[in-house]
């Protein structure tokens, strides 16, 4: 039988953790305002009118949900960022 001699293979890196892909990072971006909407309504209201979802925004909002909206939809973004940025 023969011996090999002992290798000095250096161990693989431990791989980082992959940032999304620049399409689904852009499709998030794009749809941000419409999933800050959906998740607005799901928050103030019991029951979801989905024909508001055809509008692009709420017809008369109150104003928690003018601040939810902006929360939401800022938030969101900055998130997408910091997703592209890693």
């Amino acid at each position: 039988m023969h011996e090999y001699p002992p290798t000095t293979r250096t161990p693989a890196p431990t791989p980082r953790p992959q940032a999304p892909p620049v399409p689904v990072l852009h499709a998030l971006w794009d749809s941000m305002h419409g999933i800050a909407l959906w998740l607005v309504l799901r928050v103030t209201t019991a029951d979801l009118d989905r024909s508001l979802f055809a509008q692009g925004h709420l017809p008369q909002p109150t104003s928690r949900q003018e601040h939810l909206f902006t929360l939401f939809s800022v938030g969101g973004l900055a998130l997408v960022t910091l997703a592209g940025l890693l």
